[in-house]
């Protein structure tokens, strides 16, 4: 839905820097719900598409190595629960 009003605004802005720079923080904010939704592949899939618009972004990259930490942790706890389940620590 986010991304269907968002097209509609976009008409609205008078340059095509400040267009830019409201998708890149529209797919920004959306790439991090999604990663609180725990929804990683589409929180990447997002973060992917604002180096696509700007390759010379800087969040981007820092926010992809979050996700991917935030992933191995995801991972390590699982494992870890799995163990401690099983008693075996």
């Amino acid at each position: 839905a986010a991304l269907k009003l968002s097209d509609s605004i976009e008409t609205r802005f008078e340059t095509d820097e400040a267009r830019l720079l409201f998708q890149k923080k529209l797919l920004t904010t959306l790439g991090m719900a999604y990663c609180l939704k725990t929804e990683h592949d589409k929180a990447l899939e997002l973060f992917h598409s604002v180096l696509q618009l700007d390759k010379n972004d800087h969040d981007a990259p820092r926010n992809m190595r979050y996700l991917e930490t935030l992933m191995k942790a995801a991972d390590l706890k699982a494992k870890a629960d799995k163990n401690f389940s099983m008693g075996s620590l």
